[in-house]
């Protein structure tokens, strides 16, 4: 169980699981159900799909963030920059 979950006593149950946040919308629709997804998500998505978006009432804290490229584009010196610019961006200091 989900160490939030525990804590407020709520048990989760969950029926679908999807590879991305922008088909949840799409899913939660289709079987009337709920899910949780970043606010700039929730805002750009939750209308179109007829759906409330409502904030969770409690700090979720982060989550992991990928990028993705082609592998033909692995040695693309434009693509290099980008990369390295977002890590450079993103990281953090210890």
């Amino acid at each position: 169980m989900h160490k939030l979950t525990a804590d407020s006593g709520l048990q989760r149950n969950t029926a679908v699981a999807v590879s991305h946040f922008l088909t949840a919308a799409p899913t939660v629709a289709r079987i009337n159900g709920i899910a949780t997804v970043p606010a700039r998500i929730a805002a750009m998505v939750a209308a179109p799909y007829g759906l409330r978006n409502v904030a969770v009432p409690r700090d979720l804290g982060t989550f992991p963030t990928q990028i993705a490229w082609h592998p033909h584009q692995r040695r693309d010196p434009r693509h290099v920059w980008l990369r390295d610019l977002l890590l450079s961006l993103t990281a953090t200091s210890t």
